[in-house]
């Protein structure tokens, strides 16, 4: 690894301390790196984890270890994290919801964009707008009309309160002046299961998931909450392109550690994940559970979105009134 002139000055020229700290990025990595994940296993941010170490551990010669800190919409995972050792031996799946959504809902011990080092964007993950196949909606107008004209007769299904799809689903609420039931879920698998039966009759959701219902004619896709149609479903149009000029709703996954991670460290990082971003293997498995816009950002541009992102999310929580007690 290459440093800098005035890296190697104040690691010679200051303290023990600092000599050492120099050392160690010299040797890192030289154990196995854990990745903390704010959810359970088998769901959407453990599959970006996996996908994802399968380039991360070619391109730094460690194992990748999981480690899953259910709770809070990210928020426990996210402290613990925060709160972790800097030696780029911890790291952290950052997502929408941990860092966008729920400092905004809820006090927490750590301010998304301070209390980190941001390392990398990984991708992004657009919902789907499905309805049972009974409503008589096909497109973004038709739904928009069934929902001005009966109000009380429709309802919607998330995985949760706070999550992305509750919060996409308010923001379209807000942006058409509609209005629907919300049914929370413990998960995505209950809420699909209820928008199939019926029991609920709209639903904002994860595309992968969502996509073999989708074939088999078990649900209809309407729109797409992202700012681009998805490789995913291609004849799919957009929500904006059906007449909602500016809606915009892209869950994402991002790659942060502690707070003050020493900068060889934090390079060292940065560059693994670009050579990640570009593994074939890892970049496959990635699509393959629909994350899209695969591409490394600067570490402020990874700030930059975690900010706006949450100064617009609170906004819609706000106009909501959601309150995560709720749950």
């Amino acid at each position: 690894m290459q440093f800098s002139r005035r890296q190697i000055l104040a690691a010679l020229g200051a303290t023990p301390f600092a000599f050492s700290a120099g050392v160690r990025a010299q040797a890192y990595p030289s154990q196995p790196i854990k990745m903390v994940i704010g959810y359970s296993t088998g769901g959407a941010a453990d599959a970006v984890a996996r996908g994802l170490a399968i380039g991360l551990q070619k391109a730094l010669g460690q194992p990748i270890v999981m480690e899953y800190k259910p709770g809070a919409g990210g928020a426990i995972a996210a402290t613990a994290v925060a709160r972790a050792p800097a030696d780029g031996y911890t790291i952290y799946l950052a997502d929408t919801g941990g860092m966008s959504i729920i400092p905004g809902l809820r006090q927490v011990s750590y301010d998304p964009a301070r209390d980190f080092t941001p390392l990398s964007y990984v991708g992004s993950s657009g919902l789907v707008v499905l309805v049972n196949p009974q409503v008589p909606a096909n497109d973004i107008p038709s739904l928009i009309k069934l929902l001005k004209e009966k109000p009380d007769a429709y309802s919607y299904s998330s995985s949760g309160i706070g999550s992305p799809h509750h919060l996409a689903t308010e923001l379209f609420k807000q942006m058409t002046g509609t209005d629907a039931k919300h049914i929370p879920y413990r998960g995505a698998a209950s809420a699909l299961a209820d928008l199939m039966g019926g029991q609920v009759q709209i639903s904002f959701s994860t595309i992968a998931p969502a996509l073999s219902l989708i074939q088999s004619g078990k649900v209809r896709a309407i729109a797409v909450t992202s700012g681009k149609r998805s490789p995913s479903l291609p004849q799919v149009p957009t929500i904006a392109e059906q007449g909602v000029a500016g809606y915009d709703a892209t869950p994402w996954f991002a790659v942060v550690a502690p707070p003050n991670l020493p900068a060889p460290i934090a390079s060292r990082l940065q560059a693994a994940f670009v050579t990640a971003l570009s593994d074939k293997d890892a970049v496959g498995a990635l699509e393959k559970i629909g994350v899209e816009d695969l591409s490394p950002r600067t570490p402020a541009a990874v700030t930059q979105l975690i900010r706006s992102d949450l100064e617009k999310w609170t906004r819609v929580t706000r106009t909501a009134g959601i309150k995560l007690e709720e749950s």
